[in-house]
């Protein structure tokens, strides 16, 4: 596991590759605080959308390249899934044997 701040969460999951609908677009890793884009549905981390935004005069969607400007909005729900998927502890190759939720 690597902690990126402004990305997703890099953990090892218990039962395997998560659902592709829980990975951002932008960085490839477990939606942090996930958003969701109204024009396609996709899911973005929070930090990933705002440090987009941040880098282009010319706002789009990542997922499918229409106008973004303040058109995503917090997906509580799978926020909440993504947040009780099962991981190991990251000290799982020194032999702790610690499962439990994201948060």
């Amino acid at each position: 596991m690597s902690l990126r701040v402004n990305e997703g969460y890099d953990y090892q999951l218990v039962n395997g590759t998560p659902p592709d609908e829980y990975i951002c677009l932008l960085c490839n890793l477990l939606a942090r605080d996930a958003h969701q884009a109204n024009c396609c549905g996709r899911i973005f981390c929070r930090n990933c959308l705002e440090s987009s935004r941040n880098r282009s005069s010319r706002y789009t969607c990542p997922g499918c390249y229409s106008p973004l400007a303040g058109k995503y909005f917090k997906d509580t729900r799978t926020d909440y899934d993504i947040c009780h998927l099962q991981i190991y502890c990251t000290n799982k190759e020194k032999g702790c044997t610690w499962q439990g939720n994201i948060k």
